[in-house]
């Protein structure tokens, strides 16, 4: 809905949207409301993401935030 309420702002129609996401519920909301407006869709299901990335450490995160905040510095996990 968003997307659709963006090309509306824009008056823009295109004749394909290609999207992809990790979420099989944002390509299925996509599709539908891509579909009502007549525009084709090319979605892909992206699984990697999964399988690159441990559980979020969120004391890692929180300094990480803040350092850069103060810093204008992002540290990776090691650093922290």
């Amino acid at each position: 809905k968003v997307l659709l309420e963006f090309l509306k702002y824009a008056q823009f129609t295109p004749s394909k949207v290609v999207f992809l996401d990790d979420r099989m519920d944002y390509i299925e909301s996509m599709e539908l409301e891509l579909g009502k407006q007549g525009i084709p869709l090319i979605s892909f299901h992206y699984l990697a993401i999964s399988s690159l990335f441990d559980e979020l450490d969120e004391e890692i995160a929180a300094y990480q935030l803040s350092h850069l905040l103060q810093h204008g510095e992002w540290l990776s996990d090691e650093e922290v």
